[in-house]
């Protein structure tokens, strides 16, 4: 959602765009407001399942336990007052007003299994962003973990593609 908003208010600085596993609005108030509420009551290990659940197949956790520990660890460690404001973040960001206005070169990634920013969120920003292109790999919310050969091939393919095009535009500016 980061990258959307730089895209369209400060499109000197992105030459190429890659939005991955995101939407331009992701869940509903009440979802952010929930977890806000559980994380400042109870921490963040309640929550780590749930999150588990979400960012990887059912596959891939069976198949590779260690990433999800790993993953996992990371969560539960993550401080609480960072959770909270992230949550708080995407639950007052709404950019689906500016997606029509990226003008940059877009690859959008989704995973076909991912609940926390379905295939169709993904398919919505490819429809609205002019000239983007869509890729759909199989796999939950982390797609460039589960399927990393996939992801990597398709940011390869898409920046080699793009490159003729940013490669004689002027630097970015610095600010």
């Amino acid at each position: 959602m980061t990258a959307l908003w730089v895209a369209v208010h400060v499109p000197n600085r992105v030459r190429r765009l890659i939005l991955a596993n995101t939407a331009a609005r992701i869940g509903e108030t009440g979802l952010w407001s929930d977890r806000i509420r559980a994380a400042r009551t109870d921490g963040l290990r309640p929550l780590a399942d749930a999150s588990m659940l979400r960012w990887f197949t059912e596959g891939f956790r069976a198949r590779r336990p260690d990433i999800v520990a790993r993953f996992r660890e990371t969560f539960e460690r993550t401080n609480v007052d960072g959770y909270v404001g992230c949550c708080a973040a995407l639950r007052e960001a709404d950019l689906r007003s500016l997606a029509g206005e990226v003008a940059c070169p877009t690859l959008v990634v989704t995973g076909r299994k991912d609940p926390a920013t379905p295939p169709e969120n993904g398919r919505w920003l490819a429809e609205r962003i002019p000239g983007a292109a869509l890729v759909e790999l199989d796999s939950a919310h982390l797609s460039n973990v589960e399927c990393a050969d996939e992801f990597n091939a398709a940011v390869r393919n898409f920046m080699a593609a793009h490159d003729e095009i940013t490669k004689n535009k002027l630097p970015i500016t610095k600010v």
